[in-house]
């Protein structure tokens, strides 16, 4: 039973600190969701977005749920 439980815990785990998953995205700008920590990660998956554009990524907030929006300049 204590097997169970921590084999439950360790698959939650994994999934929260799986990769950002953008939400949506145009050439201005990127939404990523990601647990709310993780923005630096999300901010590395919107510098590379913006970056294709010839633009940087710049950090606007989060939004709802544990997404957080950017913005490219």
């Amino acid at each position: 039973m204590k097997f169970s439980i921590l084999v439950g815990v360790v698959f939650l785990l994994a999934g929260c600190l799986g990769p950002p998953r953008i939400v949506s995205e145009t050439p201005d700008e990127i939404v990523v969701q990601g647990i709310p920590s993780s923005v630096g990660r999300a901010g590395e998956v919107a510098q590379t977005h913006c970056a294709s554009y010839g633009k940087k990524a710049s950090y606007q907030g989060q939004l709802g749920v544990h997404a957080h929006k950017f913005i490219c300049k």
